[in-house]
């Protein structure tokens, strides 16, 4: 589509781009059975999410195929009047807009149909995580969670209300409804299975089953899953007999 007049809706289909999309309708990847992990999203609703998401990026209206598609890009697209509403982006973002020229807000992402009772954030897949390595000696373990432990404390204390209360929520909100609807966010973030393990599991989870149909404008949901199952099932396998390892030397 050309760019030059007002869209309903800027985004693209990558498969970062629709992670927000996709954790938005609840979706539940895997379930634990009696003989391990399996796969549990081979069903209708996947279906409809699938149908749902070719609605939002294809419908008249919709952006989704610009050759630039970067954050800054789709930024400057709603800064500039050219979007009502804008995919791919987070609250700390927020602070990219303090000078539109207009009344703005943040959004949670919607949800599946009116069925699903709560809506569902998602962290991003680059989230940052800390580790304790395997090779620390056990006597120092007490010494690494005592620091651990004050960090969390102080960043409790001191930096999540200083961002969080009075940056989100006073600074870069627009009113109490804005504020309120930071809060409906915040409240729902959640961490997702398929968020940290897509890319160990062959990709099938989110970019195989849903991004790579999309970008390619298909709605079959079922022969996608079909071509993936016995791939996805041994990748899942292999990790949970990994997991079991580990458990069992003690790492």
């Amino acid at each position: 589509m050309l760019i030059g007049q007002t869209r309903g809706y800027a985004g693209d289909c990558d498969k970062t781009r629709v992670i927000q999309n996709d954790i938005g309708t609840d979706i539940k990847f895997i379930e634990r059975t009696d003989e391990g992990p399996q796969f549990c999203f081979n069903n209708e609703r996947s279906v409809k999410i699938l149908e749902k998401m070719n609605e939002l990026f294809y419908t008249d209206g919709a952006l989704s195929d610009l050759a630039d598609a970067s954050v800054m890009t789709l930024q400057t697209l709603f800064s500039n009047g050219m979007t009502t509403l804008l995919g791919y982006n987070r609250l700390g973002d927020l602070a990219n807009f303090r000078e539109v020229e207009f009344p703005m807000s943040a959004l949670p992402y919607p949800k599946l149909d009116e069925d699903q009772t709560n809506y569902v954030t998602s962290l991003h897949d680059t989230s940052e995580i800390g580790v304790i390595p395997m090779t620390l000696p056990p006597e120092q373990m007490d010494f690494v969670y005592t620091v651990l432990e004050v960090c969390g404390r102080e960043t409790n204390r001191t930096v999540i209300p200083e961002w969080y209360e009075n940056g989100l929520k006073i600074k870069y909100a627009d009113g109490q409804e804005d504020a309120m609807m930071v809060d409906l966010i915040h409240d729902t973030i959640t961490g997702p299975f398929a968020v940290a393990y897509d890319s160990a599991l062959s990709n099938v989870m989110m970019q195989m089953s849903f991004s790579a149909p999309l970008q390619a404008h298909s709605t079959d949901f079922s022969s996608t899953y079909k071509k993936l199952e016995r791939m996805g099932g041994k990748a899942l396998q292999k990790a949970y007999d990994k997991f079991a390892e580990n458990l069992a030397n003690g790492n």
